[in-house]
């Protein structure tokens, strides 16, 4: 069974770990995300191991994701999907309609997941990703 639960700062070296594996960049300042009430940072956990996380926040009327992360054993089997719900309904519990993120265009993984979720592309950020460039795609979704 997987639960889904807030980041706590007990959690941080294991999600950067989590990061890491996946060669996604740590949050050397997750500590300092915790404390901040805009932000909402989610966690999976299978046998009390952190398989997956979700980072976020919101700001006036719109939501952002910033990072949706498995570990490959889990990934494709429905725990995005658990994480992105528990967000979507802090969202609407605080009256957030609209939520957006940026992915990579190479990332054709991630897109199909966004899509699958409702989301829809809504623009283009020329070389915002580097290491290597290219350009970030603009998925949004009303809630």
């Amino acid at each position: 069974m997987i639960e889904v639960k807030k980041i706590t700062e007990e959690d941080i070296f294991s999600i950067n770990r989590l990061l890491e594996s996946l060669n996604l960049v740590p949050y050397p300042d997750l500590g300092k995300i915790l404390k901040d009430d805009g932000f909402i940072t989610l966690k999976a956990i299978s046998n009390g191991e952190i398989i997956g996380g979700l980072i976020g926040r919101f700001s006036l009327d719109e939501g952002e994701i910033y990072d949706i992360f498995i570990s490959k054993k889990f990934q494709r089997k429905g725990v995005g999907g658990k994480l992105y719900g528990e967000f979507e309904y802090i969202l609407l519990k605080n009256g957030i309609r609209k939520v957006f993120l940026e992915v990579r265009e190479s990332n054709l993984k991630a897109i199909s997941f966004y899509k699958k979720l409702g989301f829809v592309e809504g623009g283009r950020r020329k070389n915002y990703y580097k290491n290597p460039s290219e350009d970030a795609l603009i998925f949004f979704k009303s809630l």
